[in-house]
């Protein structure tokens, strides 16, 4: 059974912010257990990457102008 096609499916429907790690967890809860490395070559394969979120930087306003 080639699991290929269902990696990406998983990517896709987690709108591309699911890594390797998260993507096997997600296969192994769907019956279909791989490891954190094959989910990474396959998704290497594919050319996939996960979406990285962008770090938090508070936007705030300078309340005492001086």
């Amino acid at each position: 059974m080639d699991v290929l096609p269902m990696v990406i499916t998983t990517f896709h429907r987690h709108r591309r912010r699911y890594g390797a790690r998260r993507i096997a967890a997600d296969m192994k809860l769907q019956g279909f257990p791989i490891g954190r490395e094959r989910a990474a070559k396959l998704l290497q394969i594919a050319g996939l990457s996960a979406i990285q979120p962008k770090s938090f930087k508070p936007r705030t306003t300078e309340s005492r102008h001086t």
